[in-house]
């Protein structure tokens, strides 16, 4: 049986040497670098269907209803704290810049600033139209936003040095953090 899994690996290296000659890639970086970061889209996805069955099952549907309209204008607003940042530090970090971490937080909160601007007048007018539930939580979305994607960049940064297995378990306990925060 052992020489079974020895000739197998053995097998198994050749093909692989094989396969990353023809498309002149890394497969084993390749395989340990995506498995975790499939490990993370895991969990995000296990994460965000636990609180949707939850808050399915638990809230009136226009609560939920609204939860998730909330979250689509908050993802909306997200769009003017300059989300292409993240591709920039994670460059900018794999050759060496390591220093750009923080002027991106501030250029995102910065940005986001903006975004919380708008959330504000969107709160005003669902004040104004006697929402008051809405314009709430347009005010939370608006103290959040500059932040909220701010400090995600932490995350990018850690990827941008290849900290792949540091980074998923970032991401892993932010997202298990805030989903049991939301549940509770």
């Amino acid at each position: 049986m052992l020489s079974f899994f020895t000739n197998f690996r053995a097998h198994f290296a050749r093909l692989l040497n094989w396969f990353e000659r023809i498309i002149r890639t890394d497969i084993r970086y390749l395989l340990r670098s995506g498995s975790w970061l499939l490990t993370g889209h895991g969990v995000s996805m296990v994460a965000s269907l636990a609180l949707a069955i939850v808050f399915a099952n638990l809230l009136p549907s226009h609560v939920y209803g609204t939860y998730k309209y909330v979250l689509s204008i908050a993802g909306i607003l997200a769009v003017f704290t300059l989300p292409g940042i993240n591709t920039y530090l994670a460059q900018a970090v794999a050759r060496g810049a390591e220093k750009t971490l923080l002027p991106s937080i501030r250029l995102r909160i910065s940005w986001g600033l903006g975004a919380a601007l708008l959330a504000l007048g969107g709160s005003v007018y669902y004040f104004f139209n006697a929402n008051i539930e809405l314009a709430i939580s347009l005010t939370i979305v608006a103290l959040f936003i500059p932040f909220f994607d701010a400090f995600g960049l932490y995350n990018t940064y850690l990827q941008g040095k290849r900290l792949f297995k540091v980074s998923i378990q970032y991401f892993s306990s932010t997202q298990i953090a805030s989903t049991a925060c939301l549940i509770g």
